[in-house]
């Protein structure tokens, strides 16, 4: 794309949040977008989806990616996962834990796998 957020942490963890609502349990979602991680040889960044149900309880955590490295350019994450049985809802967590660390996220979607 033309524009890509950028996640720095400034003193403290920086993070990207969405909720995605209206899932099927134990249908099949894909994620995927591109990523590119710039900063000092020993990063700490992550995607994780934190699965929920109907109330907004939690119910799971579905590992996506997880860099301890500058990607060195633009990296492609694209993961199939199946949601939990009672899941309505997902929430899509990046989280930039290093100082000095830039994360940029591109295209970022959560889409019914095909």
């Amino acid at each position: 794309g033309v524009r890509a957020v950028r996640l720095a942490p400034v003193g403290e963890d920086a993070f990207l949040r969405q909720t995605v609502d209206g899932l099927r349990p134990e249908s099949t979602y894909l994620v995927s977008g591109w990523v590119l991680v710039d900063g000092p040889a020993t990063v700490a960044a992550r995607l994780r989806l934190a699965w929920q149900d109907a109330e907004g309880a939690p119910l799971d955590d579905t590992r996506i990616a997880e860099f301890e490295a500058p990607t060195g350019g633009w990296s492609r994450v694209g993961v199939e996962v199946t949601a939990p049985p009672g899941a309505a809802a997902a929430r899509l967590v990046f989280t930039v834990s290093s100082p000095a660390t830039q994360v940029f996220v591109d295209d970022l979607v959560f889409v019914p796998a095909p």
